[in-house]
């Protein structure tokens, strides 16, 4: 991008952090396996679906997970290539200002380590 980032601002790195030499995982399948492992936890994972558009809020988060002992990790997922829409920066940078972050992942092995480190 060429104008700095909103959450850039306040300290959050979300730009893609290396040049793909690899094909990247298709973002769909990081869900689906984000999916599996919350089932494979018992977690309870609010996610709206991919295929369709939804009446959810423009720039919410992929992911509302529910962790053990009152804890709620929020998860926006994109390939190793992907940008923040505008939306989703300022969704991210209102809940930064009231205390939440949403963590962005760019492959399963990201969300495994985040909810090994929450849960």
């Amino acid at each position: 991008r060429s104008k700095p980032s909103l959450l850039a601002s306040i300290g959050l790195d979300v730009e893609p952090k290396e040049k793909v030499k690899t094909k990247p995982v298709r973002e769909s399948e990081i869900h689906k396996q984000i999916t599996q492992e919350c089932n494979r936890r018992g977690l309870l994972a609010f996610h709206g679906a991919m295929h369709k558009r939804s009446a959810r809020t423009p720039g919410e988060p992929d992911y509302t997970i529910l962790l053990p002992n009152g804890k709620v990790l929020l998860v926006e997922v994109k390939t190793s290539t992907g940008n923040l829409s505008e939306a989703q920066e300022r969704v991210a940078a209102h809940a930064w200002q009231l205390g939440h972050k949403i963590h962005v992942v760019r492959k399963f092995e990201e969300f495994h380590d985040l909810v090994k480190h929450y849960a």
